[in-house]
């Protein structure tokens, strides 16, 4: 990796150290787009990741609000993440 040659710093090399073992799984994500602005049941919308206590779904979140390049004050764009994806979608053993 070309953190590890050392050039970015010993701060952001140290970083990765600790994150390397890390090991990546399989994950599906899901745009859906919407023609009007999502809001929750308060009247408030969305604006920061939502995280969730689902096995599969893990974390969604309405870009349009949380990220610049989805900014749209009009409609929605609904992020779904499902992870571990392998298991649940035909990459392994199904439960």
């Amino acid at each position: 990796a070309a953190w590890r040659d050392g050039a970015h710093g010993a701060e952001v090399a140290d970083f990765f150290k600790a994150i390397d073992p890390l090991e990546g799984v399989p994950v599906i994500n899901v745009h859906l787009w919407f023609d009007r602005k999502l809001r929750q049941l308060d009247g408030g919308a969305a604006d920061q990741l939502i995280f969730s206590r689902s096995r599969l779904l893990s974390v969604y979140a309405d870009m349009s609000n949380t990220c610049r390049e989805y900014r749209d004050p009009e409609r929605s764009m609904l992020e779904l993440v499902f992870a571990p994806a392998a298991a649940k979608f035909g990459g392994g053993v199904l439960e």
